[in-house]
């Protein structure tokens, strides 16, 4: 049960990063200065990338990839349905690595 909380809790933050740092993003910035594609990746990107000033740089650099990715990903396929399944398959494959590091580790230790 707590792991499909965590799954539920994992879900809400990325259809909440998707909506805000994609959507909203892209049609204000659009609608507001006239900014369009590659240039809103960019912001977007810069954006992201303090947002996840607390990780280490490796932490950094991946979320400035996916957000590339997925900003990409939106340009071509304008379907921010789309960008928050793929956004997050990419987490939950990130946090089982994770687990699934930690219970090799402890199962080597034991």
């Amino acid at each position: 049960m707590e792991f499909l909380f965590f799954v539920f809790f994992i879900l809400v933050g990325v259809i909440f990063e998707e909506i805000v740092m994609r959507y909203y993003l892209f049609h204000y910035l659009n609608k507001l200065f006239s900014i369009k594609g590659d240039v809103v990746m960019i912001i977007g990107t810069l954006v992201v990338g303090l947002g996840h000033l607390y990780q280490n740089i490796k932490g950094i650099l991946l979320a400035i990839l996916g957000h590339l990715v997925l900003s990409k990903i939106y340009l071509v396929t304008d379907s921010i349905l789309t960008t928050i399944i793929l956004h997050f398959i990419m987490d939950m494959s990130i946090i089982l690595e994770v687990i699934r590091i930690k219970y090799l580790t402890k199962s080597a230790t034991t």
